[in-house]
């Protein structure tokens, strides 16, 4: 499950958080931070517009995911310029 605070910054003020990842707002900036638990593993993250920094909790590993917003589904892109980028599609409910 994974579970974000959003909030879009823009020049002439703050525009409050939204639940999920599902604010496209153009001409802002969009800060978030959150964590994604699994079965088997459990990360934190701190993000800035389509990319955030993701940690495994278990090891202190870090790496970079890059977020696709379509609809109700979330594509994560992790390590998106590496040399094997891995894509997990999820499902927005709620």
């Amino acid at each position: 499950m994974l579970t974000a605070d959003v909030e879009g910054i823009q020049s002439g003020g703050t525009v409050p958080g939204r639940p999920g990842l599902a604010p496209i707002i153009t001409g802002q900036t969009i800060y978030y931070a959150g964590q994604l638990v699994s079965q088997s593993a459990r990360y934190s993250f701190v993000g800035e517009n389509d990319y955030a920094e993701f940690v495994d909790q278990s090891n202190n590993q870090r790496f970079r995911v890059q977020f696709v917003m379509s609809g109700n589904s979330l594509l994560l892109i992790a390590n998106p310029h590496g040399p094997q980028p891995t894509r997990y599609m999820c499902q927005r409910t709620g």
